[in-house]
């Protein structure tokens, strides 16, 4: 097979399907000269393509059977059904390409994000910055019912950080999709664990403008130290918060409902001790409750009041922009809306 630059969706499903199946992403970063030679030797020929290839490496599959490619200029475009072409930036930075094997490359996740950007929203392009700067990962297509509950997820490492992205965003300039995921990055959290964690978080942390809560200050994660007399409460070194606001002192937990045995039981009652023991004001949040926006703004009030602040939203249909914002965030994520 001649060089092929996978892009677009083409490189985000090959990102997902590597993540799933190995943790991690293995490949290497392309310095500026090599990424310009794989550009310029890109074929875009659906003939010259070893579609087996490509399936194996996640890029194509039965769901999606078509391939994006970057190309270096425009005269090395092709016409096909399964190949689609796009003409890479002049500007693009080096290391916007990572090698897969072989001749074939594909686009990193920064890129990734960018040109996602360009045909989708504000928030679904949040939603993907959060999967990438997440401990979690998609699957490239929905499974089965039993997945789409939970958003068919997996475990993975982070594919990217805000930092690492914030920086891509500097050396980029004007290319497309740059302003929309610069304003994405404004809102965007990492550490998010599971498609029901960012949904969470981005609810609370989103402003009231977009249909959030407008709770800025939030630490996904977050390794909470406790006091000799929270560890004589809890017989615990300290707790990991799943979204911990350190104003209000809240520790908002999403419960998946692995947490009914025994012994998580009584983990959990060791843990809100400890916590209760450091003044940390421990809610549950479960899955009924991450579809009624009622119920969500009423712990909205209780983050405020425990803040020393005043709930107030003015803004113009702020309950259809909840409810707006809630069903996005979950379609983003394969969940069914409210």
């Amino acid at each position: 097979m001649k060089c092929f630059v996978a892009s677009h969706t083409t490189a985000l499903r090959a990102i997902r399907f590597t993540r799933r199946r190995f943790y991690l992403l293995p490949w290497r970063e392309v310095e500026a000269a090599e990424q310009q030679d794989a550009l310029r030797a890109c074929s875009a020929g659906a003939r010259t393509l070893d579609w087996d290839l490509l399936a194996c490496s996640g890029l194509v599959g039965d769901d999606a059977p078509a391939a994006h490619a970057l190309v270096a200029a425009a005269g090395k475009r092709r016409r096909s059904s399964r190949v689609c072409c796009h003409v890479a930036p002049a500007s693009l930075p080096s290391r916007s390409l990572l090698h897969v094997r072989a001749d074939l490359y594909t686009a990193s996740p920064a890129l990734c994000c960018l040109q996602f950007a360009e045909a989708h929203s504000l928030i679904q392009t949040l939603a993907l910055v959060m999967e990438l700067c997440g401990t979690f990962t998609m699957f490239e297509a929905p499974r089965d019912k039993a997945e789409k509950e939970e958003g068919g997820y997996c475990e993975a490492e982070q594919a990217l950080t805000l930092n690492k992205l914030n920086a891509y965003l500097a050396r980029v300039a004007k290319t497309r999709g740059t302003a929309k995921t610069r304003r994405a990055l404004r809102y965007a959290l990492e550490g998010a664990r599971s498609p029901m964690e960012a949904i969470m978080a981005a609810q609370y942390h989103l402003p009231f403008s977009l249909g959030g809560f407008g709770c800025r200050t939030m630490w996904l994660n977050h390794r909470l130290p406790f006091t000799r007399r929270a560890q004589a409460a809890s017989g615990m070194p300290y707790a990991v918060c799943d979204a911990y606001l350190p104003a209000a002192r809240i520790d908002l937990e999403y419960n998946s409902g692995h947490h009914d045995g025994r012994g998580a039981r009584l983990h959990d009652e060791r843990r809100s001790a400890g916590m209760s023991a450091l003044d940390v004001q421990t809610i549950v949040i479960n899955g009924e409750q991450l579809r009624n926006v009622e119920a969500l703004e009423a712990i909205a009030q209780t983050i405020y009041r425990r803040a020393g602040k005043r709930f107030q939203n003015r803004t113009k249909g702020s309950a259809v922009k909840q409810l707006a914002l809630l069903n996005e965030l979950r379609v983003c994520f394969g969940l069914k809306p409210c």
